[in-house]
């Protein structure tokens, strides 16, 4: 909508943030659930607009000005989004901090996004020294009752203060740094404004098929810089209920479905099978289930092919990330699960509304949508970050003429569906010939006991690269059965060199895969054995 439309219509600048959903509905149902510990403590969306409210007061009373930076380091909690709200109130940007961070990673993300104030759980006391360091943090709020370590209570804080009487912030300001997840260098804060995050909220919902006052059950870490944008404020956007468990438990997110009588669930990819065969001992108790978005990392066809079984049209496959404001750029609807479940297992679906995809190649041209042809993914959408905070090179690179360049390789066919085959930056290139470690790694994951399976570039001195591979799990066929496996499934160029067992793999805070770890250690253990670089005999590259 242009600002033109908008302001025929009577729109104001401050309705773009995010706030004014909260406060509408406080005002008309102030008694409804906004957020919920499932057995536990609940704010109606009238307290969560009257103590968010105080707390930006009492943040203003602290020396605080817009645009200034607000960390928050903490468990699943409902003090974290009365924080995120405060935040977003008073015009002050909200800087997640992994929970799984330690106090040298937090402190990264404070020196670089130079916050001024830090709201933390006690259980990270013993870590906060360690992330002030070279801070400009002045105000330090532990969220507990009790703290080991310095700062106020939060709890004093909201009630020493009077409510704040208005918004602060309109659609173009600042709200959140998203910090990415870094698996390929150090993490970059996407800068998010109330206007993409208020976009994000009303696409998510019609992506999501979000009814109104939809009732969710989230599991995840809400510390994830995506999960709040992406689901939190979606809900309050529609006048929902958000149900929060600490950590995932499948047993207990089941029990939460059934009692709330739940519309919605995000369901990360580790948990998919066991999910999957809880739902088929007693698919009644998850009869409220609308929609559940398979969501955080990739999964193994058969996994999802597995999960359509079990719920049928309610599987959402879909395909984002935080530079566009943690939302999704593409999801499967009803109608392709019913009419081809490949569409969920083998796609990320299409375009979601008010989003373009596009595949070009090197020299930015445009490429044909065939779904053969293999280019770089560019998407447009009314959620995207304006760039990366103090990245200027970073953001001319990635932001280019209202395109955000994903990184991502992949194709779309003649119906819009969109395949990732990999990262960009992931692809080996063998002898002048691209392998996708993807195609590789499905074909190992198809193997009996293979759970996980990555492949990663050696340097080759005739071939430039050659993938070598690791693998998780149990009950695996022998290395030599499994090398012949891929030969058999694969051309010879794309066949890995060898292949080593792990106990589990190299990931980050977030839970992803850290490639280049995978990398160095295969560096490292040929340099150990002076294996000889050598093409596999078949090799046809």
């Amino acid at each position: 909508m242009s600002d033109t439309t908008k302001a025929t219509l009577g729109w104001r600048p401050e309705e773009d943030n995010v706030i004014h959903s909260l406060q509408l509905h406080a005002r008309q149902n102030p008694n409804r659930i906004a957020l919920a510990m499932h057995g536990g403590e609940t704010r109606t969306y009238g307290e969560l607009a009257d103590r968010s409210s105080r707390l930006a007061n009492a943040l203003i009373a602290r020396g605080l000005a817009k645009r200034d930076r607000v960390a928050l380091w903490s468990d699943t909690r409902i003090e974290y989004m009365e924080v995120y709200l405060a935040c977003a109130q008073a015009g002050f940007v909200v800087v997640p901090v992994n929970a799984r961070f330690k106090g040298r990673e937090a402190a990264a993300i404070l020196a670089d996004s130079g916050a001024r104030a830090l709201f933390y759980s006690k259980s990270y006391g013993a870590h906060v020294q360690t992330a002030l360091t070279g801070s400009d943090v002045s105000c330090l709020v532990c969220l507990d009752e009790v703290d080991s370590f310095e700062g106020e209570s939060f709890t004093a804080m909201i009630n020493g203060a009077e409510p704040h009487s208005r918004i602060d912030a309109g659609g173009s300001d600042l709200f959140i740094l998203g910090y990415t997840s870094g698996t390929s260098g150090t993490p970059k804060g996407a800068m998010l404004t109330h206007e993409s995050v208020r976009n994000l909220g009303q696409t998510n919902a019609l992506a999501c098929r979000y009814a109104l006052g939809s009732i969710q059950v989230f599991g995840l870490s809400i510390s994830f810089s995506s999960t709040v944008p992406a689901h939190i404020l979606p809900h309050i956007y529609v006048g929902g209920t958000t149900v929060m468990l600490p950590v995932w438990d499948t047993g207990r997110v089941i029990e939460a479905v059934e009692d709330h009588a739940a519309n919605f669930l995000i369901l990360p990819s580790p948990v998919i099978i066991e999910f999957a065969n809880e739902v088929n001992r007693a698919p009644e108790r998850v009869q409220s289930l609308v929609s559940v978005l398979h969501s955080a990392s990739k999964a193994p066809r058969e996994h999802l092919r597995e999960l359509c079984r079990s719920l049928g049209e309610r599987v959402i496959e879909g395909w984002g990330m935080t530079e566009n404001s943690g939302g999704l750029l593409t999801a499967t609807t009803a109608q392709d699960v019913v009419s081809n479940i490949s569409a969920v297992s083998e796609t990320v679906g299409r375009p979601v509304p008010d989003t373009e995809i596009k595949l070009i190649d090197e020299s930015g041209s445009r490429l044909p949508h065939d779904g053969k042809t293999i280019g770089h993914l560019v998407a447009a959408s009314r959620s995207l970050a304006i760039g990366y905070w103090g990245l200027e090179e970073a953001t001319n690179a990635s932001f280019q003429g209202g395109w955000y360049l994903t990184g991502d390789m992949g194709t779309i066919d003649r119906d819009g569906f969109v395949r990732i085959l990999d990262r960009r930056t992931d692809m080996i290139n063998s002898g002048g010939m691209n392998i996708y470690p993807n195609e590789v790694e499905q074909v190992l994951r198809s193997l009996p006991g293979v759970q996980e399976a990555v492949v990663v570039p050696l340097p080759h001195a005739k071939w430039g690269q050659s993938p070598v591979a690791y693998i998780v799990g149990a009950g695996h066929p022998p290395e030599q059965d499994m090398l012949d496996h891929c030969s058999r499934e694969l051309a010879g160029y794309k066949r890995p060199l060898w292949i080593r067992v792990l106990d589990e793999m190299p990931r980050n805070a977030g839970g992803k895969i850290v490639r280049r770890k995978l990398i160095y250690r295969a560096i490292q253990e040929t340099m150990a054995s002076m294996a000889p670089y050598t093409r596999c005999p078949e090799s046809d590259g």
